[in-house]
């Protein structure tokens, strides 16, 4: 019953998060700025993909899509479209293109290292998805919604890039690029706004912290014995953290000889000591 209870309340837990962080994702949606020196005007820079990026990082890739649907939902309440929905669908591709594969490999190891690891996977994904996705789905469904012909955003693109002079080029040289000036800044501010995740689930996200790794204990080669006392002796284990500096940690136990000595693993989760 209190296995019961837990799992309801971590599903709990769970929803409230991701409707949290769809309702920030939403508002940030609102916000959006063009990039006239790399895209057309109609291709603009939002930063709602940052909480969603927190959202991958605290509880997976699966969750973060879902948050990205959510967003792109309240959206079409909230304002509506002015793109016929095509716009919307790329921004729902691209996010996902970015934070999953972040949220995926970040899962695997919830390490600083893993997360920089991941978010620049996601950016590379996002990337190439954004030039397939344009050039086969995207512009010509939105040429077609409003009466234009593919044509006019490889001029529109040409002005800004001369380089530009067909489909295929618009979308090498100005839509990629695009997306990976988004990703990167998405993923810069992810960084730097971190601390916020840990208020969503510390346990999950605390590895992003600066210089956490280093008083994580990656490896105890020693353990020696301090005092000798019938009540509570002193330990000092000799260890090498998770960025491979050695180092020593000093445990105050009960315990009577090191062999006695429990400590805190992935087996053992009633470790004795301080």
């Amino acid at each position: 019953a209190k296995k019961a209870g837990t799992t309801r309340n971590t599903g709990v837990r769970t929803m409230v998060q991701i409707a949290m962080l769809a309702a920030v994702a939403t508002v940030l949606m609102l916000w959006e700025v063009p990039m006239p020196f790399i895209a057309p005007s109609f291709y603009k820079m939002d930063l709602s993909e940052v909480p969603i990026m927190i959202g991958a990082f605290a509880m997976g890739p699966l969750a973060a899509a879902v948050i990205e649907l959510i967003k792109i939902l309240l959206n079409f309440v909230l304002n509506g479209t002015t793109t016929a929905g095509v716009g919307e669908l790329g921004n729902f591709i691209m996010g996902c293109a970015l934070v999953m594969p972040a949220g995926f490999i970040y899962k695997q190891a919830k390490t600083k290292k893993h997360a920089i690891i991941g978010m620049a996977t996601g950016i590379v994904c996002m990337a190439v998805a954004s030039a397939l996705v344009n050039g086969l789905l995207l512009l010509p469904a939105y040429g077609k919604a409003f009466g234009m012909p593919v044509d006019t955003f490889v001029e529109m693109g040409a002005a800004i890039i001369p380089a530009i002079h067909s489909l295929t080029t618009f979308c090498l040289f100005s839509v990629a690029p695009f997306n990976i000036i988004k990703g990167i800044v998405v993923s810069l501010i992810t960084l730097v706004v971190k601390r916020l995740s840990g208020i969503i689930d510390p346990s999950c996200t605390r590895s992003l912290r600066p210089g956490w790794e280093e008083y994580q204990m990656g490896k105890i080669n020693k353990v020696n014995k301090q005092t000798t006392n019938p009540y509570l002796n002193l330990y000092d284990l000799d260890v090498v953290n998770k960025v491979g500096r050695e180092g020593h940690y000093y445990v105050a136990s009960r315990a009577k000889t090191e062999d006695d000595l429990k400590l805190s693993s992935i087996e053992n989760n009633d470790p004795d000591g301080v």
